[in-house]
């Protein structure tokens, strides 16, 4: 038997005008149907697909201008932080400075050699901070970096500032010491030899005893009397028995005198140092021969000068 031919299938569109017109008739076979339903299909996988790269990558360059925005912002903070940190670094540069001036200074005044410059260096339980000023490394870490350096910095500006106060106490106790030093007689006021010394003795005149109140240093006519101490010239000039006198007012109610000078290198008023040439050895006033006599008086009251020899 024959078989029968079956018609392909088609799909027929009927158009049915408003105007009341005759209907129209469209056959559209079925493969054009089925390649317009691929065709759009594929078009809405495409636009699909499309459209969640679009949100992608705007959630992208959101997320990346969130996370600029962040890192502005500590870069920011970075840089202020940094500025700080190099204004404190120029203060604690001038507080070393000063510290290694005083260092140099007690140092002076005990008789030592000047120390070597200050160097900074930060103790082993501190992080070294590596700082990037450009913020191109700017974040969290470098924040980290930035405060532990700060922290070091303000650590040895406090070490600084307890050695400067240690150091001026330091330099007030010695330079007190040292004024008080200088201040009290200790040297021989002339180079020659004692012939009288303090206290009683037999009066050089021939009559008896009397007690002596000072001490007699006997040299060659001019030679050179020094100060024992710092002080103030009192008094320059003739005192009757004691002949041509100078006298010293050292403070703390203590004064030196030295009389029988043939010349007097001082005037009343005049501040002296210990060892400054005062006067020339004589034998003016009540003397025997050119000698000093040394007193050292200790509020008004005379007592031994060999103790302060």
């Amino acid at each position: 038997m024959q078989k029968k031919k079956t018609k392909p299938c088609t799909y027929t569109l009927m158009l049915i005008p408003h105007s009341g017109q005759g209907i129209k008739q469209i056959h559209v076979p079925n493969f054009m149907v089925k390649g317009l339903c691929v065709l759009a299909a594929g078009v809405l996988l495409t636009s699909i697909t499309m459209l969640l790269h679009y949100s992608n990558t705007i959630y992208r360059t959101q997320a990346e201008k969130t996370e600029l925005q962040y890192l502005r912002e500590i870069n920011t903070v970075q840089v202020s932080q940094i500025q700080q940190l190099a204004h404190t670094t120029m203060t604690l540069q001038e507080e070393m400075q000063r510290v290694q001036k005083l260092d140099n200074e007690v140092r002076k005044m005990v008789g030592m050699e000047p120390g070597d410059a200050i160097q900074v260096s930060r103790g082993s339980g501190n992080r070294s901070a590596v700082i990037d000023t450009d913020g191109s490394r700017g974040g969290p870490e470098n924040m980290y970096n930035i405060q532990q350096l700060t922290y070091t910095v303000e650590q040895i500006e406090r070490e600084m500032a307890v050695r400067e106060n240690s150091l001026i106490t330091l330099r007030d106790s010695i330079a007190t010491k040292q004024a008080q030093a200088a201040s009290t007689p200790s040297n021989w006021p002339a180079g020659g030899e004692i012939t009288s010394a303090f206290g009683y003795r037999r009066s050089p005149w021939g009559w008896g005893r009397q007690f002596h109140e000072g001490v007699d240093i006997a040299s060659e006519w001019g030679t050179p009397i020094s100060a024992t101490a710092d002080g103030e010239v009192t008094f320059s000039g003739w005192n009757g028995g004691y002949g041509i006198m100078v006298v010293i007012d050292h403070g703390n109610g203590i004064s030196t005198a030295y009389a029988h000078n043939s010349s007097n290198k001082v005037a009343v008023g005049q501040h002296v140092k210990k060892g400054e040439y005062i006067a020339d050895m004589g034998s003016t006033g009540a003397s025997t021969g050119p000698h000093v006599h040394y007193e050292v008086r200790i509020g008004g009251e005379r007592v031994n000068p060999q103790s302060y020899m």
